[in-house]
């Protein structure tokens, strides 16, 4: 009876140990298991976190943000996206194809571009006319890299570009410089009338800028005055005599300060040989396509010889 306790009494220690041992090892199991749920727990707090910061700053940006998969289906999109394409998030919950917002028209040419990217291939065209629930179109660009897990392109993530009021502008500039080039074109004819006009007058004219400098003379000024246009192009005109200066400064202000035109101004010029002439100065401001000042347009016809005849005229009646 006693070999046969001593026996159960060894059984049982043998027991209790396994018991123990079983116990022990479910504690730390348990501990590390409890552990590996927390920093789980904590990682996929951090997770949660980070996504509501992206989705926070893609939400404040004022382009499109989106993700597809391989095929082209989205699987983010910020809020801006949303409200430019008119879908709702019940729509993208059913699930969206970023192809089905390209035009027709482009979408061949759009899914082989999107499988370029997939490849690792740089795009230069990014271009495309897309399409709104409701049918509209506009235009955009779009600028997207491959996602990668491992060594495998698993999707797209990348930036949609409105490119709505860049397009307007582009084809108001586009009108503005034809409009232009047919204004200039214009001038170039109408400035074309006058000089062959101004070549067939008898009188001088000289065509001055806003800086006083001449952009042009005609024939018969070189042939009274003896300059060339080559000499005068862009220079200033010094044939005004120090006597007639104040006076003629003050004709200038009227002509262009005031946009006021004179007639028959009885003045005094050099030639270039430093001969002295009466002249007789008509002179006006003229204006630009835009009617801005430009410049302007003094006429001198050569009076010598008249106050020649009329000072001849003067001693006759003084001698009879």
């Amino acid at each position: 009876a006693m070999m046969l306790g001593s026996a159960f009494t060894i059984t049982g220690l043998k027991t209790l140990k396994v018991l123990l041992f079983i116990l022990a090892t479910g504690c730390l199991l348990f501990f590390f298991a409890r552990n590996e749920v927390t920093a789980l727990k904590k990682t996929e707090d951090a997770l949660r976190r980070s996504e509501k910061k992206f989705r926070a700053l893609a939400d404040s940006l004022p382009q499109i943000i989106f993700e597809t998969d391989e095929t082209g289906n989205l699987s983010f999109a910020n809020k801006n996206a949303f409200d430019l394409f008119g879908y709702s998030k019940r729509d993208f919950d059913q699930g969206l194809n970023a192809l089905d917002m390209i035009s027709p028209d482009d979408r061949e040419r759009a899914m082989e571009n999107m499988l370029k990217i997939l490849k690792g291939e740089e795009l230069l065209d990014r271009e495309y006319t897309a399409v709104r629930k409701d049918g509209d179109t506009f235009p955009v660009a779009i600028h997207s890299n491959r996602i990668m897990e491992g060594d495998n392109p698993v999707g797209l993530r990348g930036i949609i570009f409105d490119l709505t009021e860049l397009k307007i502008a582009e084809k108001a500039l586009k009108e503005n410089e034809e409009k232009y080039r047919d204004l200039y074109e214009e001038s170039k004819k109408t400035e074309e009338v006058y000089r062959s006009l101004f070549h067939t007058l008898a009188d001088a004219i000289v065509l001055y800028d806003l800086d006083g400098k001449v952009n042009y003379i005609n024939p018969a000024f070189s042939k009274i005055f003896g300059w060339t246009l080559e000499d005068l192009e862009g220079e200033h005109l010094h044939f005004v005599p120090d006597s007639e200066k104040e006076a003629t400064m003050a004709g200038v202000e009227v002509i262009m300060g005031k946009g006021k035109a004179i007639q028959g101004f009885e003045s005094k010029r050099y030639t270039k040989d430093g001969s002295l002439l009466e002249v007789s100065v008509s002179a006006s401001r003229f204006h630009d396509h835009e009617g801005a000042p430009a410049g302007m347009l003094s006429i001198l016809r050569d009076t010598s010889e008249k106050k020649q005849l009329e000072t001849q005229l003067q001693e006759a009646h003084r001698m009879e």
